[in-house]
């Protein structure tokens, strides 16, 4: 299951504005741990990029993701 807040930055804080979980493809559930992350990642980006209307601009690095990814961020135009 991918699951994800949408959080809208004030000030120093981020305050949650929506919640999302779903089920992420079958295909994807019988990959190893590293790659449903990427792919639970990819889903609640798409998603959140449909909510902000394409005014979504950068993702914070999410736990859970290889060790290549974190403390990166990944941006989106």
């Amino acid at each position: 299951i991918a699951s994800g807040v949408l959080t809208q930055l004030s000030g120093p804080h981020h305050f949650p504005l929506a919640f999302y979980s779903q089920q992420i493809d079958p295909v994807a559930q019988e990959t190893p741990s590293c790659t449903r992350t990427l792919a639970a990642a990819a889903l609640l980006i798409t998603k959140a990029k449909s909510l902000t209307l394409g005014f979504w601009k950068k993702a914070p690095p999410c736990f859970g993701l290889p060790s290549d990814f974190l403390g990166r961020s990944f941006s989106y135009c």
